[in-house]
């Protein structure tokens, strides 16, 4: 409708100027997306990459090159790039999971467990050689030294990782006796699992190299647990005993050692004491001869005098009185033992 004094062309002309208008703010519109996008274009030209860090591009999806440390260009849309550390420890767990880290103290920490988690349960429940149901749980830490190989190698690389380790603790378990997952074989068995897995891993070719495996305690299932606690229980009491007894047997081996030694250097006291006595004899009987056979009167004569005087202090001595009258007899007993 046309207002009074208009002409009846009014109406085109003002819906010519609104579509200049609209044409001339979308260009303006265009422009600035237009920049912005040149804009982020530019800053996502260019990504950094760490010391310890590689860069894996792609251009359409696909696999171009790797990167080292620094600063690289890639073009924008084109291509993409994931940026990897190849010495960040990664984690993989059986039969448990961790849903919230403990605190620095080791407190705290949220878990899935086989006493609370079905899937956990089935996840942990393995067989022994000797056939014995066991509740096993491990964690494993490895790095990914291949990003390549990570990223195109395998739908979904963090799966194949904890399915390998999974097979590698269920093999090992079998290989053992129950005695030996619950008492003595942790250490051997973790080096074991360590090794399956890194040559399973291996075989994938995922780029990933083991660092270590963990065992956590394992345990009997829950209705034979208390019978394994005794038998438990009843080695530690055995290891003790034995510890006990050779500790004793120590003890007497060293005491009878020393008595042994002592004994030894008393013989070869008491030895060399009767060696030196008989070669003294021997000397004073040689000298002895050697005077008699010069002078045998004065020799026989000097022998006697000698024995005479050790014999003469030994007696007893009587004084008899041969000027006394006085009726007395006087009675010698001769057979009266003395001391000396």
């Amino acid at each position: 409708m046309t207002r009074p004094g208009q002409s009846p062309d009014y109406r085109g002309n003002e819906g010519d100027e609104t579509t200049r208008e609209v044409i001339r703010y979308g260009k303006i519109g265009c422009a600035a997306v237009g920049g912005i996008a040149g804009i982020v274009a530019l800053f996502s030209s260019f990504y950094t990459v760490g010391s310890s860090e590689v860069g894996i591009e792609t251009r359409l999806g696909v696999y171009d090159q790797t990167t080292g440390p620094g600063l690289h260009f890639k073009v924008p849309f084109l291509e993409g790039v994931r940026v990897m550390s190849t010495q960040e420890i990664q984690r993989t767990e059986v039969g448990f999971r961790t849903l919230e880290e403990p605190g620095a103290d080791g407190t705290g920490g949220e878990y899935r467990t086989a006493d609370s988690d079905e899937e956990m349960e089935h996840e942990a429940k393995m067989l022994t050689a000797d056939e014995n149901i066991v509740m096993v749980s491990a964690s494993g830490q490895y790095r990914v030294v291949d990003p390549k190989d990570w990223m195109f190698n395998a739908a979904n690389p963090k799966d194949l990782v904890q399915n390998a380790m999974e097979s590698a603790v269920r093999q090992v378990v079998g290989n053992h006796s129950i005695d030996e997952v619950l008492t003595t074989g942790k250490e051997a068995m973790q080096s074991e699992i360590a090794s399956i897995w890194q040559a399973l891993l291996n075989e994938y070719d995922i780029g990933v190299d083991v660092a270590n495996v963990q065992l956590q305690n394992p345990q009997a299932p829950s209705d034979v647990s208390q019978a394994f606690t005794d038998v438990q229980n009843a080695e530690q009491e055995r290891e003790q005993r034995i510890n006990e007894g050779q500790g004793y047997l120590n003890e007497r081996r060293s005491a009878a050692e020393g008595q042994r030694r002592t004994l030894l250097e008393d013989a070869e006291g008491y030895k060399s004491q009767r060696i030196n006595t008989a070669t003294g004899d021997v000397a004073w009987f040689s000298a002895l001869l050697e005077e008699y056979e010069r002078s045998p009167e004065v020799t026989r004569e000097r022998l006697y005098i000698e024995t005479m005087k050790e014999i003469y202090p030994q007696l007893r001595i009587f004084i008899m009185d041969e000027g006394s009258d006085n009726g007395l007899l006087q009675f010698l007993d001769l057979t009266r033992e003395e001391s000396p």
